[in-house]
């Protein structure tokens, strides 16, 4: 279990600092994104991000897996 929290609290970590890095070009800090936003606002915006990450990584690999279909069926 508490490894578990370990590792939870390592990725919580990453996840804000990846968070934050997003508005670095706007010269915000980490103590302005996060004092200024609502724990239910950063849980959707994070949410959201990552919802997109992942649907783009699922794109790719369907991509990859039709091209990988195409050149196989040429070889043949």
């Amino acid at each position: 279990a508490e490894k578990e929290n370990a590792t939870s609290k390592s990725i919580r970590k990453i996840e804000r600092a990846f968070f934050v890095s997003l508005f670095e070009d706007q010269g915000l800090t980490e103590e302005d994104v996060l004092n200024n936003m609502t724990t239910r606002t950063y849980k959707e915006a994070s949410n959201a991000i990552f919802r997109e990450i992942n649907a783009e990584d699922e794109e790719a690999s369907k991509v990859g897996t039709d091209e990988a279909g195409k050149t196989e069926k040429q070889s043949q």
